[in-house]
């Protein structure tokens, strides 16, 4: 008889993970390939799709990918399943578990809704389990009386644990049939995810902080370019998604990553998409990455940097190209018209407020357009997050609620919601808690003041006055430190969510369990991704206090240095307006202003503010009309239906997409001609 099997990987309501499973539907793609008409598969991703389908089919099994995104609210529902029809099988896998067996078991015993974990890989040996299952009529406790062994897949049985080896790793991943083509995805990809796509496994670092850097992950194995072709086809004809990730680690960074580029232009002149492309985050060979870049449309290249203090990335096992090196990639991409993207970590093992500061210095100064901070998860896949590492580096950590994993749901008769909880690292035996929070209020300051290029006219202004960017950046910050400014009343705001955290768990779960408080999480008091909410509110509400304060800072500059020109007064004036003009109120897409100023602020826009703006003076005023595009208000309109409007989705929108092309146009008006009389 056919087993009808679903597979799930759960997204909360509201939460930003809207890629679609590409990591499960591989593993669902296969095994129906290998067990052919003994089974029925199903994907879903939204909780009440999956909970309705299951109550129309109860199906036979129900396989579940593990994140920190979702862990929680999958557990919640495998619980209700097992409660209802302790029949069905519930199968685990995914990175959010740990590496030791001692701990593995502990993990087991504490979830007892977990019927089978499979560790690593998925799709060989969740083939082998269910070949086993079906030889006993999926009678899972007989299977686990006899103590049946099978690859990478664990189960507690009498309070043991019973395990099976690591296998070899599937070398021909074209065995896999994809997802996509066999129609698997085709209900996601005609809702509102974005696709993922895959060309190949595998990464050759050893990053301590990532899940991917153990031993197990270190061979490179690839799809063939015919099928990622036809996927690529095949979803641009049916995605709603304006853009496109690839779930590689290191995509650009290989010679057969240049053939997948020139069909990523392709599929761009013929279906117009992907809008923009933002995977090209090989971190070595980066020559052969601007290559890649210079072939796509729109690429957002990614200097997975973490960190530039040399004595942390011996800490985390990671090696990085040289500063000079990034200077020069850099230089080459702003040429290329490509937006640059640097990611840091806060609180790596070894790291200090002063040696914060200075990567984020660094990145700034080499020109990258986004340099955004992430918090340091203690990922229980990660070797950072082992018990030896821990007490290696003295690594102080706290518990938060994941941000927006509070929503209210009623599934299979039962209301109840179920935050996810994140452990990260907001300190060590280098850093206080309280150089902890300084760094997090930079970092704040570097979203809302450099990244997206809500600037970019203004710092190319200081760079022709050799004024460094980050000393600009900063001057800002200490400014809004040291004195009340229009925007103080943010970074309060952003200082007392960022204090959310506990030390211990169990007092986070305590709180969470009185009167209220989940509530609270849900409408937003509580609980808020703070860097994402708080750039977002900062640009959506005082988007004239934030040029006020950067205009009045890049003048101190210029006095300082004792550039000063007499046209420098009127241009930063008019420069101001015009730029505010664009980018205040940036959802109100039907919104038309008209103004006249001296500077050709069209030319200037259209050489990126390249040139020397006092070419550009007319003695007589010009009327200059800005308002989005019908192409920008498609776009927005597309990211607002996947992200939403609130601060939050508004966040998400800014840190998925190329900000900056989202500022409104300007036209010149032509002045009628006065007819004689």
């Amino acid at each position: 008889m056919k087993k009808n099997v679903t597979f799930a990987s759960l997204k909360h309501t509201g939460h930003s993970c809207n890629g679609i499973a590409i990591g499960v539907a591989t593993v669902a793609s296969y095994a129906k390939k290998i067990v052919g008409n003994r089974m029925e598969a199903s994907l879903f991703q939204i909780p009440e799709d999956l909970t309705q389908a299951w109550e129309k089919t109860n199906p036979d099994m129900v396989c579940f990918s593990n994140y920190c995104w979702n862990f929680n609210l999958t557990c919640e529902l495998a619980r209700r399943i097992k409660r209802i029809s302790p029949k069905t099988i519930t199968v685990f896998g995914g990175p959010n578990y740990p590496l030791e067996l001692d701990e593995q078991k502990e993990f087991l015993l504490a979830h007892p809704e977990i019927d089978f974990y499979i560790f690593r890989d998925g799709e060989l040996p969740f083939v082998e389990l269910f070949k086993g299952l079906d030889s006993y009529n999926f009678d899972s406790d007989s299977l686990k009386n006899d103590r049946m062994v099978f690859p990478q897949t664990h189960y507690i049985h009498q309070g043991e644990m019973v395990y099976g080896e690591l296998i070899p790793l599937l070398t021909e991943l074209d065995q896999i049939p994809s997802p996509y083509l066999t129609g698997l995805c085709d209900d996601l990809l005609r809702g509102d995810f974005v696709p993922i796509v895959q060309t190949k496994k595998g990464c050759p670092f050893k990053c301590t902080f990532c899940e991917d850097g153990n031993d197990y992950h270190r061979k490179i194995r690839r799809y063939s370019y015919g099928r990622v072709s036809e996927e690529l086809d095949y979803i641009a004809q049916r995605t709603k998604a304006p853009h496109l990730i690839f779930a590689d680690l290191n995509f650009g960074m290989y010679q057969e990553d240049l053939d997948v580029a020139r069909d990523i232009a392709r599929i761009q002149e013929k279906y117009d998409w992907p809008q923009f492309f933002g995977s090209l985050n090989g971190k070595n060979n980066k020559e052969r990455v601007m290559e890649a870049a210079n072939i796509i449309h729109n690429p957002w290249f990614a200097a997975a940097i973490q960190t530039t203090d040399e004595d942390i990335l011996k800490n985390i096992k990671r090696d990085n190209i040289s500063k000079s090196e990034m200077m020069d990639f850099i230089k080459e991409g702003d040429q290329l018209g490509a937006s640059s993207n640097s990611e840091l970590i806060l609180g790596l093992p070894g790291d200090t407020f002063q040696k914060h500061l200075q990567s984020n210095f660094d990145m700034i100064d080499a020109g990258i357009q986004t340099v955004r901070t992430h918090q340091a998860i203690m990922l229980p896949g990660a070797e950072m997050a082992s018990r030896k590492d821990r007490q290696r580096f003295g690594l102080i950590t706290r518990f938060r609620v994941n941000p927006n994993t509070s929503a209210p749901y009623n599934l299979l008769g039962e209301s109840f919601s179920t935050p996810e909880i994140d452990e990260i690292c907001v300190g060590s035996d280098s850093m206080s808690f309280e150089d902890y929070l300084e760094c997090r209020l930079f970092n704040l300051t570097v979203e809302i003041f450099y990244n997206g290029g809500l600037f970019e006219e203004l710092i190319k202004f200081l760079k022709r006055y050799d004024i460094r960017i980050s000393t600009f950046i900063k001057n800002i910050h200490d400014k809004i430190q040291k004195l009340d400014t229009p925007i103080s009343g943010v970074y309060e705001n952003f200082l007392r969510e960022t204090r959310e955290v506990w030390e211990f768990k169990e007092e986070l779960d305590t709180f969470l369990s009185q009167t209220g408080v989940i509530k609270k999480y849900q409408n937003g008091e509580l609980g808020n991704n703070e860097q994402l909410v708080y750039r977002a509110i900062a640009i959506i509400e005082n988007m004239d206090d934030l040029h006020h304060l950067a205009f009045s800072v890049a003048k101190a500059l210029l006095e300082e240095k004792g550039t000063q020109e007499i046209w420098f007064e009127d241009y930063l004036s008019e420069l101001e307006t015009y730029s505010s003009l664009r980018k205040r109120d940036i959802l109100s897409l039907e919104m038309i202003e008209e103004r006249r100023f001296h500077y050709d602020f069209v030319g200037l826009t259209s050489r990126n503010f390249d040139d020397d703006p006092s070419d550009y003076y007319n003695p007589d005023d010009r009327l200059i009309r800005i308002t989005h595009s019908q192409n920008q208000k498609k776009i927005l309109n597309q990211y607002i239906k996947i992200y939403g409007s609130s601060s939050y989705g508004f966040g998400s929108l800014l840190s998925q997409s190329h900000m900056s092309k989202h500022y409104r146009e300007a036209i010149d008006i032509p002045t009628p001609a006065i007819s004689a009389q």
